[in-house]
């Protein structure tokens, strides 16, 4: 099938997802990690512990047609999953691919209803505005957007990898989370270059979404073509709390902003 050539899933692939989930497992018996299975174990954090990690899957597509290959990835310790990536699928169809289900797949319903039955907080990064809606509509939980931005253009069709405030509305409106990340970029009417571009941005996303729906987002330096000017990693996110700050946020809004409002959705999503 077409959706197959351009996004094939292989036992290999789902072979693979396991020695690197094993590979985090021999870390956290050395140790050096410690794997988050729920919003607790965040929340409460031991002193003296090593760094915690949620393990997360972006793309998935390795789950084939097997929906039981979701209970197996829970049991691996995985509790995030971005149901789309780059590829075309069985699941359902994503923003830099052809439209081919016109949405969620049944296969995609199954597997999306499956994750919230284990407690797995489905991510929409990826999915186009149809499948991301569809999601949305089937969960009784809140979703995750993890890497995002607003498009400032009207016509959602044009926004690749950004997504359209429609969307962003959509998914606050059932609880959703909009994670935006530290990519630059300059497109007709819109400059997103600084920090101070970037709080200007969630700004803008607080009086439209309400701050309980923002979050920081992740791939920040994951491939991404142009960073925010000064941004290297998350150590300088701290450059973005001071922006917040000057735009008018206050501390409990900054700190829900980089972290609250996501533990509240993991929880919801997770337990």
């Amino acid at each position: 099938r077409q959706a197959r050539e351009r996004g094939p899933w292989q036992p290999e692939t789902m072979h693979a997802i396991r020695l690197q989930l094993d590979w985090v497992r021999d870390l956290a018996r050395a140790g050096k990690v410690r794997p988050i299975h729920s919003a607790a174990e965040i929340a409460v954090p031991v002193p003296g512990t090593p760094p915690g990690a949620i393990l997360a899957l972006e793309g998935a597509h390795p789950i084939g047609e097997d929906a039981d290959n979701v209970a197996a990835l829970h049991t691996q310790g995985v509790r995030i999953v971005t149901l789309m990536h780059y590829a075309m699928s069985d699941l359902g169809d994503c923003t830099t691919c052809r439209s081919y289900h016109k949405g969620l797949s049944p296969l995609g319903r199954r597997v999306v209803e499956r994750m919230q039955r284990l407690g797995i907080l489905v991510d929409v990064a990826h999915a186009d505005s149809r499948t991301t809606r569809q999601i949305v509509d089937v969960l009784d939980r809140p979703v995750v957007d993890s890497h995002t931005s607003p498009c400032p253009e009207s016509d959602g069709s044009t926004c690749g990898r950004l997504r359209s405030w429609d969307d962003m509305e959509y998914l606050a409106k059932k609880g959703g989370l909009m994670c935006t990340w530290p990519l630059a970029y300059t497109r007709p009417g819109t400059k997103r270059e600084t920090f101070q571009d970037w709080a200007l941005e969630l700004l803008e996303m607080k009086r439209r979404l309400g701050v309980a729906h923002l979050g920081i987002g992740t791939d920040g330096g994951g491939g991404l073509p142009a960073l925010i000017q000064g941004y290297r990693d998350v150590r300088d996110l701290a450059k973005l709390a001071e922006g917040l700050r000057q735009v008018g946020f206050s501390p409990g809004e900054i700190s829900a902003t980089f972290g609250g409002n996501f533990l509240r959705v993991f929880q919801q999503a997770v337990g």
